[in-house]
């Protein structure tokens, strides 16, 4: 009667080949139809990589990381996007926008050290929210320096009054210049409120 053949396709992958594997019921097969490996879609992010800030290439779809740079303690990285300013300012490193940012949640500074130049570009605190959106809560004794005459946007998406940074728990911030836009009016304590209701600060919480 001939052979009966079923096939089944394996799909390449980054680094090996694809190919499809016909098989008979009466246990006779082959393998046919070779399809080229994809090879890999690389980009680049920062991460952090054994306590060490890294910049790593790595592939978008298997992951395999090619490169892996280490930042140097002390250096003022350049900035595009809102992953990465995450991962740098979370990890304690002095940062300059490279271009405007819209945030999906607040930079939150923890017991760090740092400058935010922003390089003459915008960072918009751009989420939808029941709770305050800020864009920046800096808190733990955290030292900031803002510079760069740039511009920090809250959001209109949140029905709270909201400022454009909190500085908390004993912590300093410093805003050499730029623009700094409430969503709205900010109604705490004109004690705590700085720069015209654009910057909350209260020493005592």
């Amino acid at each position: 009667t001939g052979h009966s053949y079923k096939s089944v396709v394996t799909a390449p992958t980054c680094t090996q080949q694809g190919y499809t594997t016909y098989t008979c019921d009466c246990g006779d097969s082959y393998v046919s139809d070779y399809v080229s490996a994809t090879g890999h879609t690389n980009a680049k992010e920062y991460r952090i990589v054994d306590e060490q800030l890294c910049y790593v290439t790595y592939c978008t779809t298997c992951q395999a990381v090619s490169e892996k740079e280490s930042i140097s303690a002390g250096t003022v990285v350049s900035i595009a996007n809102e992953a990465d300013l995450q991962t740098v300012v979370e990890f304690g490193y002095s940062v300059k926008l490279t271009a405007d940012i819209n945030l999906t949640s607040a930079l939150e500074i923890v017991g760090k050290t740092l400058t935010i130049d922003l390089n003459g570009h915008t960072l918009t605190a751009d989420w939808a929210s029941d709770d305050v959106v800020e864009v920046l809560f800096i808190r733990n004794d955290s030292h900031v320096v803002v510079t760069g005459n740039g511009t920090m946007i809250s959001g209109d998406k949140s029905e709270h009054t909201n400022s454009v940074i909190s500085c908390i728990e004993n912590s300093t911030l410093t805003i050499e210049n730029g623009t700094f836009i409430p969503s709205k009016a900010n109604t705490r304590n004109a004690n705590d409120v700085f720069m015209g209701a654009r910057v909350y600060n209260d020493e005592n919480h």
